[in-house]
């Protein structure tokens, strides 16, 4: 008996083992084969990588067009020196009221229509739905510049393409094979894009991808407290304003400023590094959801350690409030709380690559199902 289970088993455990080598260690091996191209003598003279966690989050689509605290280094860069760095993430997000659970279960697999759903809400004890599938690309180039005395400036700037994408179908292989269950993906269309909320406070409704467009450009302001680059204990205190200028499309953007604010901390061992940051975040008003001004708090503890002197691997877990709280829908009114890991690696004497996975648990549907991220750095003198 155990043998045929094993035997039933090995096939998705194979997918599995798969999957993972392409999704998450490709980009990892990409980066060391990079690494393994630079010239000789400028990996001989290569500084080690800079200690900090990843600088990375959830990117729930519902959430998107609000500020988010990235979690950051509490280091500061002196007076002169630039950092610039391109970032690439792509996040999948399903998530779906009980009741279009329980019908989506119950069919074959087929295209979710508005007036299902609208069905459906009418049916339910309160009124509403939630019906929340798709995908988003985020691209954003960041500039960071020491201003001297302890002081960074950031600006970054990003660009975001909404669709139905394509990690579907590797999700639901990866909830097949260990059993996590589905969550009624297998009764809805694959890489579809669909967006309704039903609630008391008024629908929202995106049936069509945003399509690519610039998003939101946030500026913060960074504040050494203690410590300096090769101390063991550092402190930082950074403030960050989002500004609405991407284009008035769905998702994109709140249409307000939002304002943040956070404490970085990190502690330096000989191979480890401890880093943790705790803020809140002052949201502005979201008409199109319904959602008036509020206060979110979130936090973020990460573990480093270092591989050799121009590698490093980081384990990250932060936790969020939810701005949807007043929408009177449990599933995305909780709190979010997202695993992140990854590899840091220096290239040259200028040049930092990274590669990481988020994947959200405890509550599923209240951010993305899965995260991908790249990104590249280059310190300027």
């Amino acid at each position: 008996m155990r043998a045929r289970h094993a035997n039933q088993a090995a096939p998705a455990l194979r997918y599995y083992v798969r999957l993972v080598m392409r999704r998450l260690v490709s980009a990892p091996i990409l980066l060391l084969l990079l690494a393994a191209a630079a010239p000789p003598e400028a990996r001989a003279g290569a500084p080690p990588v800079t200690p900090g966690p990843l600088p990375v989050r959830d990117h729930f689509l519902l959430g998107v067009g609000f500020l988010g605290l990235d979690p950051g280094a509490a280091g500061v860069l002196e007076r002169g020196r630039w950092r610039v760095e391109a970032l690439w993430s792509v996040a999948n997000t399903w998530a779906i009221s009980p009741q279009i659970d329980l019908a989506l279960r119950a069919r074959p697999r087929a295209p979710v229509t508005v007036a299902q759903l609208e069905e459906l809400a009418r049916l339910s004890s309160d009124g509403g739905s939630i019906f929340i599938d798709g995908e988003l690309a985020r691209a954003a180039i960041e500039l960071r510049r020491g201003l001297g005395r302890g002081v960074e400036l950031r600006i970054a700037v990003p660009v975001l393409s909404f669709g139905g994408g394509r990690l579907d179908g590797s999700i639901e292989t990866f909830h097949d094979s260990f059993g996590a269950g589905l969550d009624g993906r297998n009764g809805a269309t694959r890489d579809a894009f669909l967006v309704s909320l039903i609630t008391r406070r008024g629908d929202f409704l995106a049936r069509d991808a945003p399509g690519l467009g610039l998003g939101d450009i946030v500026v913060g302001v960074k504040v050494r407290v203690h410590g300096g680059d090769h101390s063991r204990f550092a402190a930082a205190v950074e403030g960050l304003v989002k500004l609405p200028t991407a284009a008035d499309r769905p998702l994109a953007t709140s249409g307000k400023t939002d304002l943040g604010a956070q404490l970085l901390l990190a502690r330096r061992f000989a191979k480890w590094s401890l880093h943790g940051s705790a803020g809140v975040v002052l949201l502005g008003a979201s008409e199109r959801l319904g959602i008036a001004p509020q206060e979110l708090f979130s936090a973020t503890a990460a573990v480093e350690r270092a591989s050799g002197r121009r590698t490093s691997l980081v384990l990250q877990v932060s936790a969020s409030e939810s701005p949807f709280g007043s929408l009177a829908t449990a599933r995305i009114g909780r709190g979010a709380t997202q695993a992140t890991v990854g590899v840091k690696r220096a290239l040259g004497v200028s040049y930092e690559l990274f590669a990481a996975a988020t994947d959200n648990f405890r509550n599923f549907t209240n951010s993305a199902d899965l995260d991908f991220h790249l990104g590249i750095s280059r310190r300027f003198e």
